[in-house]
């Protein structure tokens, strides 16, 4: 096992007295970027009210928009996206193009 490749991991410890304990379930997401395919991303405004625009030269992409507690927004992301809905605050975006992944910190 690779100690980059993803997954859940925790540890198990056996004492002398064969008492076993196990730590909590930590999950690992690696989000490297495995190409210069994202160099060409831009994520505009920043901070916005409104509209969100992902411009990515024409390549097609896929996006999620997270809140600051990491839960899915349910917000159908585009090339120019109305997120007017959404409360004030943190987000965070992840934008997908083939392998590659980056994330972007965007403030309504």
């Amino acid at each position: 096992m690779d100690s980059n490749e993803n997954g859940e991991y925790y540890v198990k410890v056996t004492d002398d007295k064969r008492c076993i304990n196990t730590s909590e379930v930590i999950t690992y997401l690696n989000t490297r970027i495995l190409s210069n395919s994202l160099s060409l991303v831009e994520v505009y405004p920043n901070p916005t009210s409104s509209r969100l625009i992902i411009n990515t030269s024409g390549s097609p992409f896929k996006a999620e928009l997270f809140d600051w507690l990491e839960s899915r927004t349910n917000t159908s992301l585009d090339v120019k996206s109305d997120i007017s809905t959404l409360v004030n605050g943190i987000y965070i975006l992840l934008v997908q193009i083939e392998s590659s992944a980056s994330i972007y910190r965007n403030q309504k």
